[in-house]
């Protein structure tokens, strides 16, 4: 049988309270013989040395000693030690280290592992922003391996035009392997997508917002008192607004009309109207009980409230002329239809 030279390891992964970090993994080798302590030691490479050691309490790991048959220590291969989150973790490049030696403090004669220092990339995107139900709902995903120290994840909603957080919630993660196969290099990017929607958050049409998708070591708030690693998601300036005339229909001096109008103004200007008009002067208004439009959705999602954008409404004409005839499509603040109002005209 021939013996096991090799010197092998693995890091099974990092985990943290946001107070003190778990690292676990094992690591195998012959070369252990005469080296009964093990320990785990953080290296700092900005700084060029350790910031701190554990020593190691043996974990058994029959998988280990499977793989490894002829490698004699493999079946107490594995570690699990907790370390002290100091800044030099979140703010500097980490690098752990697996140390067999044969001096119970950790130095003397040793046969080391280096494992891969942490992976501080930063990698984020923002899929979807829908308000088409009146809600905010925002999906995407945000993948950092800083989210091991980091635990605690928040979203937040961030005017730019006011220069002020509107919102913020804790926001637990979903699985996201179709991030991993992109980002194979971010340990924990099969974990990192969100789904969110901000039940009570009022947004005003014409300013521009972020989302900012948020890890912290802070577990109250938004997470700004501990450290984080944020990324800053663009979700547009909400001005947008689309309609159509579908149907119109006149029986006599009986005028419907049905379509449907979706307005993001209609944020701060709740009263929907339709206000016909002859040669300039109005002849009639309908405050709009606007209905359900599942297909405007689907087509116009960014848009606010597209979902209920139906009507369908009637004037009685004056006389039987139809010429000049004119449709202002309002939303306002005012109930009565009048007010700061956001119209769209449209000629029959």
């Amino acid at each position: 049988m021939s013996i096991n030279e090799g010197n092998q390891a693995y890091l099974d992964g990092l985990s943290s309270n946001g107070n003190t970090l778990t690292v676990t993994g094992w690591h195998a080798t012959n070369q252990a013989a005469g080296r009964p302590y093990h320990y785990i030691i953080a290296w700092d490479r900005n700084l060029g040395h350790e910031i701190a050691r554990q020593r190691v309490t043996a974990v058994s790991r029959p998988d280990v000693a499977k793989a490894y048959s002829t490698v004699a220590n493999a079946v107490n291969s594995g570690f699990s030690v907790k370390f002290n989150l100091t800044p030099q973790f979140f703010n500097d490049n980490i690098q752990f280290i697996s140390r067999w030696t044969d001096d119970a403090a950790g130095n003397g004669n040793a046969v080391d592992y280096w494992f891969k220092p942490m992976n501080r990339t930063n990698r984020a995107n923002l899929d979807s922003v829908t308000l088409s139900n009146g809600q905010v709902k925002v999906a995407g995903w945000h993948a950092t391996d800083l989210s091991q120290l980091e635990p605690n994840h928040y979203l937040i909603v961030f005017d730019n035009t006011t220069g002020q957080q509107v919102a913020s919630e804790k926001v637990g993660l979903q699985s996201s392997q179709d991030v991993k196969n992109v980002f194979g290099d971010v340990q924990t990017a099969n974990h990192s997508r969100f789904n969110y929607a901000f039940n009570s958050l009022h947004l005003i049409s014409g300013h521009n917002y972020s989302l900012v998708s948020r890890y912290s070591a802070d577990a109250n708030g938004n997470g700004n008192d501990g450290a984080h690693t944020d990324s800053w998601l663009n979700m547009g300036t909400f001005q947008q607004s689309a309609y159509s005339i579908d149907h119109v229909a006149l029986n006599r001096r009986h005028m419907t009309v049905q379509g449907w109008v979706a307005n993001d103004n209609a944020m701060t200007r709740p009263y929907a109207y339709a206000i016909l008009l002859q040669n300039g002067h109005e002849i009639g208004r309908q405050r709009l009980n606007l209905s359900e439009r599942a297909d405007v959705a689907k087509v116009y999602p960014q848009i606010y409230r597209s979902q209920y954008s139906g009507f369908n409404t009637s004037f009685d004409l004056p006389t039987a002329s139809t010429n000049g005839l004119q449709l202002v499509l309002r939303f306002t603040d005012d109930p009565a239809g009048n007010g700061n109002s956001s119209d769209k005209w449209i000629n029959l």
